[in-house]
């Protein structure tokens, strides 16, 4: 019997998006002063971050419950990437504002949003050539 990956991946992805937006705004605000001084960033910015990192969470949240998300997982892998990849170029650009906590932490969270984009993506190819699929 041949393996075929659930049409439910993206989906989960989707949700799984929305967590991680969410936990990573959470911690955001949780750790604000330590944080701040880690990334040697204001508070404010910190906090700002921590904002529209829930403000997508909600809005992802809202594309899954929507109960169709495989049009918008494309886009939400793209957007995954394309913010791993910005926070590549900020560590590199400013490695030595950064204390080494924060280089491994910025790092951690870069690499995450770029596997979640790259799983995202994988589920919509895997879904496009499933048998029977209509879209």
């Amino acid at each position: 019997m041949k393996w075929a990956p659930s049409r439910r991946a993206a989906a989960l992805l989707v949700a799984a998006d929305a967590a991680f937006a969410a936990l990573v705004a959470a911690f955001l605000i949780a750790t604000r002063e330590t944080s701040a001084d880690v990334f040697d960033v204001r508070v404010a910015v910190v906090l700002a971050v921590a904002g529209l990192l829930a403000a997508a969470a909600a809005g992802v949240a809202m594309i899954g419950a929507a109960g169709s998300p495989g049009s918008w997982v494309r886009a939400l892998a793209a957007l995954n990437v394309a913010g791993g990849a910005a926070g590549w170029v900020l560590l590199v650009a400013a490695w030595g504002r950064f204390e080494p906590d924060g280089r491994w932490l910025l790092a951690f969270a870069a690499d995450l949003f770029i596997a979640l984009g790259v799983l995202q993506w994988l589920a919509v190819r895997a879904e496009r050539e499933l048998p029977g699929d209509s879209s």
